[in-house]
C-alpha cells in the first residue's frame, strides 16, 4: 500500500514538471494567421521581443557548424532573426523577417514587413531581407536573397529598436524667396501604426496567460508536495504502530512465588543392644 501510494506521488510530480515547460510555450503564427509549425521557433527572450519568434529552439549554437544541425537564431534589435552559422570552413549569416506570437499581424505587435506575397516577401513563410547598407545597423532593407535596394518598390525601412519609431532627418531646399527652414526630424512608424510604441508597453496576452498558468502549476506543484509529506508522516506512524504489535508481550505476576526449605536431617537414632538392656526383679 506505500509502494503504491509512493508512486502516484511520484508520476503526478513528473507529471506537473513536464507541464510546466509547456506553459511557457507559446504559439508562433505566419503572417496570412497558419500556425507556424516549426518547433524551432519560440519568442524572444528579450522583453522588447517577446513577441518576435525566432529559430532559438535548436542544440547547435549560433556561429556553429551546420554539419551537425540548423544553428540556432539570433534576436535583433530591430525584429530580425540572425542566422550566423559555419559552412565549409566559411562564417555565413543571414537576416530573416520570421513569425509573431499574436496570430492578428495588423495589431502593432509584429514585425509586419516584407509578408505581401510580390517580389522577396511571402505571407506563408518566414522572409529573408538584406541590408541596403551591408550592416546589420541599416535602417533600409529590401525583401529576398538577392534583391536590390534601387528598387524602392521593394525597400522597407526598420528603426534600430523594434517598436521604436524611426527617425529621419530632412533639409528643405531654399524657396524663391531665399529664405531656408531649419533640418526638423520627423517620426515614422515602420507598421503604419502610430500607437505601436504605447500598445508594447508592458507585458503581451500571452506573457500574462503564461504567467497565470505558470502560477497556478506552482500553486498545485506546493499542494502535491504537502499531501506527500502528509501521507510520510501517516505512514511513519503506521509503521510504528505495526512494529510494536509485533513486539512479544510479556507477563509478569503479582503474587509471590511458593518457597519450598529443605529440612536438615535427622541424626540416626542409637541402636541399643537387649543384653544391655538391665531386666528388673
Amino acid at each position: 500500500m506505500v509502494l503504491r501510494n509512493s508512486s502516484f506521488f511520484v508520476l503526478l510530480l513528473l507529471l506537473v514538471a513536464t507541464t510546466i515547460p509547456l506553459a511557457f510555450c507559446q504559439q508562433c503564427w505566419k503572417p496570412d494567421g497558419s500556425i507556424a509549425e516549426d518547433p524551432a521557433m519560440v519568442p524572444c527572450p528579450q522583453k522588447s521581443l517577446e513577441t518576435i519568434c525566432c529559430a532559438l529552439n535548436r542544440t547547435i549554437p549560433s556561429g556553429g557548424d551546420t554539419a551537425n544541425g540548423d544553428a540556432r537564431d539570433e534576436c535583433m534589435p530591430n525584429g530580425l532573426c540572425l542566422s550566423k552559422y559555419l559552412s565549409e570552413g566559411y562564417t555565413r549569416q543571414s537576416y530573416w523577417r520570421n513569425y509573431c506570437t499574436e496570430k492578428d499581424w495588423s495589431s502593432g505587435k509584429c514585425l509586419n514587413v516584407c509578408a505581401e506575397n510580390k517580389l522577396g516577401g511571402t505571407a506563408v513563410r518566414n522572409a529573408p531581407l538584406v541590408p541596403c547598407d551591408g550592416t546589420a545597423n541599416s535602417t533600409r532593407w529590401c525583401c529576398g536573397e538577392s534583391c536590390s535596394c534601387d528598387d524602392e518598390t521593394n525597400v522597407v525601412s526598420l528603426p534600430a529598436i523594434f517598436g521604436q519609431p524611426l527617425v529621419t532627418n530632412s533639409v528643405s531646399l531654399p524657396t524663391s524667396s531665399s529664405t531656408t527652414s531649419s533640418p526638423t526630424a520627423s517620426a515614422t512608424n515602420v507598421n503604419g501604426n502610430t500607437n505601436q510604441n504605447s500598445e508594447n508597453k508592458g507585458l503581451s496576452t500571452g506573457a500574462k496567460a503564461g504567467i497565470g498558468v505558470a502560477a497556478a502549476i506552482g500553486a498545485l506543484v506546493l499542494l502535491g508536495l504537502g499531501l506527500f509529506a502528509m501521507k510520510a508522516l501517516q505512514w511513519r506512524k503506521k509503521a510504528a504502530v505495526v512494529q510494536q504489535s509485533s513486539a512479544p508481550e510479556w507477563k509478569y505476576s503479582h503474587t509471590a512465588p511458593t518457597v519450598f526449605h529443605e529440612l536438615p536431617p535427622a541424626p540416626p537414632a542409637e541402636l541399643v543392644s537387649r543384653e544391655e538392656i538391665p531386666h528388673e526383679m
